[in-house]
């Protein structure tokens, strides 16, 4: 009968193993001389090898100078013997060039155009600039000046349009060297408190903001009678005078300048289909704008002059744009229904005529 293991009584089989590894030394055996001999002689042999890239790279750089300079630099074809501009506004050439640190005769590789372009754009009414060499011997700058849209003044604190002050759509700043025809044909906007004015940055004003806006949008509208602003006084914070070069005068609020544009428009089609013509309007009101026109003195109820005496050619009359008005005897036209907006402002121009 055979009895079961017991495996405390199995041999183990692994122990003289362990005894034997457990008794090895870990032991460092320095290197021969034969090897250190060996690795110095490959690691000087890497030194001596990036050396002489190095040396190559070095030498190859110097050839490649000398070589620029007596082909380019040294090169009197490559000088500057001419400089193309082109510029949308007033800066000429000589100003340009001077700004830019540009001068004939200087070589052309030696110009640093990013330098030139900076000098250029540190100008107030350059907006962009591009310069760039045309070999062999051009230079080519393209300017994109700031065009002014307008003067700046200021009558109560004794600026006006000597000084030169411009600003550009963009309400930006800057003084205008070149005196050009066509600017003196530009609108005024006149401000009784003088606007923070830094050249080559924004006007500090919310009265000029608006104003420019109003420029910029009477003169994309479409209008029945001719509306080209001459000037506009800003007497505060809450009130634009535009004039009109052909003599309307007409006040708004800075704010909802496009709905007032709208009344505007409407105002005048209404009074020009009427035979009339508007000297003032304030729209700075929604209800009850203020009125008033010319009336054209007829060729038969002009009384006779004795001759010499001026007689004059038009009068005024002030009127109030209310549904309060006295009607005419003769009955209105029936007129087609309109919408409620435009029923009310028909309504009130009617009230208008009929009641002058």
């Amino acid at each position: 009968m055979k009895l079961p293991c017991c495996s405390r009584n199995r041999p183990k089989a692994n122990a003289g193993s362990r005894r034997r590894g457990d008794s090895r030394l870990a032991v460092n055996v320095p290197m021969s001389r034969k090897e250190m001999r060996l690795r110095r002689k490959a690691r000087t042999r890497r030194l001596v090898r990036w050396a002489g890239v190095a040396l190559g790279v070095i030498a190859i750089g110097l050839y490649a100078r000398s070589l620029w300079r007596q082909s380019f630099r040294g090169n009197p074809e490559f000088s500057v013997g001419r400089i193309e501009f082109h510029s949308n506004g007033g800066i000429v050439l000589q100003q340009a060039a001077a700004a830019a640190g540009i001068r004939t005769g200087m070589n052309l590789m030696e110009l640093d155009l990013s330098e030139a372009r900076s000098r250029l754009m540190a100008l107030p009414r350059v907006k962009d600039v591009k310069v760039e060499r045309r070999l062999p011997d051009r230079i080519a700058i393209e300017l994109t000046e700031r065009l002014p849209v307008a003067w700046i003044t200021s009558a109560a604190n004794g600026i006006d349009q000597r000084s030169r002050l411009f600003v550009d759509r963009d309400g930006l700043a800057f003084k205008c060297e070149e005196l050009l025809r066509e600017y003196m044909a530009l609108p005024v906007l006149d401000a009784a408190e003088q606007p923070v004015v830094t050249l080559g940055q924004p006007v500090d004003s919310a009265p000029i903001t608006a104003a420019l806006a109003l420029l910029e949008q009477m003169r994309i509208r479409e209008w029945s009678v001719l509306c080209s602003v001459s000037r506009i006084d800003i007497p505060n914070a809450w009130t634009l005078v535009a004039e009109m070069e052909s003599g309307p005068v007409f006040t708004f609020h800075p704010d909802q300048l496009p709905k007032q544009l709208d009344r505007l428009e409407f105002i005048l089609a209404k009074t020009r289909a009427a035979g009339r013509s508007v000297q003032t309007v304030n729209l700075q009101m929604q209800r009850n704008v203020p009125v008033r026109f010319f009336d054209a003195v007829a060729e038969a109820d002009r009384p006779s002059a004795p001759p010499g005496v001026a007689v004059p050619l038009t009068e005024t009359n002030d009127v109030s744009f209310s549904r309060a008005g006295k009607s005419r005897p003769k009955a209105a036209p029936v007129r087609p229904a309109l919408p409620a907006p435009a029923a009310r402002q028909e309504q009130d121009i009617q009230t208008i005529l009929r009641g002058i």
